[in-house]
């Protein structure tokens, strides 16, 4: 049974006007990662949670941009992902029955794009995606660019707005999905994942009460403190 894990983390956020930026640095000791073994001489591997012993280190680095331009509103989120995992994974095949596996040199760089345009006549337009590049996760190797394109058109009506129709797509692509590849030290495996991701969601949002009443009561006692 895998013990429990025992991370340490430090973070920094500046913010300027519409700019943020963000960095993360977190050690985990005892980190458990799903792990695959040999199990016997007949061919069979044993996948199981299991503990590593050298620490896991990561780190997370982004900057968001929000500005607004006139009818155009920008959310931007770029970012990166190194990390430093080394594993004593063992290997028939060397000397001491043993190789050291490194998941280190390939950090994921991400992108997060959303923009959103509101124009006269309630209308609003949405266009964004979520961009990741291969690289390691832990002791995955994500083969291939996830790219998850989104796009929406939103119609605001009745006088005070409280009925919205919304039309929105997800995974315009098809390249909503990873690909991960492991390394085992004794073998290796490779998953090939095809995921059928994409949505068309059509919504009605009504809102009661959406004009507030313009009544303001006094209370009782208004006249008596008037008179003081």
């Amino acid at each position: 049974m895998a013990m429990p894990e025992l991370s340490h983390n430090i973070g920094l956020t500046a913010v300027w006007k519409w700019v943020t930026f963000m960095a993360n640095y977190t050690r985990t000791d005892d980190a458990i990662v799903t792990w695959s073994s040999p199990y016997g001489d007949e061919g069979v591997v044993l996948v199981k949670p299991r503990n590593i012993e050298t620490p896991f280190r990561m780190m997370s680095a982004y900057v968001n941009l929000t500005p607004t331009v006139g009818p155009w509103n920008i959310n931007y989120t770029l970012g990166i992902l190194p990390q430093w995992f080394t594993i004593n994974a063992p290997d028939p095949r060397e000397a001491s029955g043993i190789r050291v596996t490194t998941f280190n040199n390939k950090p994921i760089f991400f992108a997060q794009l959303f923009n959103t345009f509101t124009v006269k006549g309630g209308w609003q337009f949405e266009l964004g995606g979520v961009f990741m590049s291969p690289g390691y996760s832990r002791n995955l190797y994500m083969t291939n660019w996830f790219v998850n394109l989104t796009a929406a058109v939103q119609k605001t009506l009745l006088r005070d707005g409280s009925l919205v129709l919304r039309l929105e797509g997800e995974d315009l692509t098809c390249n909503a999905f990873f690909s991960p590849y492991s390394d085992f030290g004794s073998h290796t495996i490779m998953q090939t994942n095809l995921l059928d991701m994409q949505k068309v969601k059509l919504s009605i949002r009504y809102s009661f009460n959406t004009v507030q009443s313009k009544y303001r009561g006094t209370g009782a006692g208004a006249d008596s403190k008037a008179r003081m």
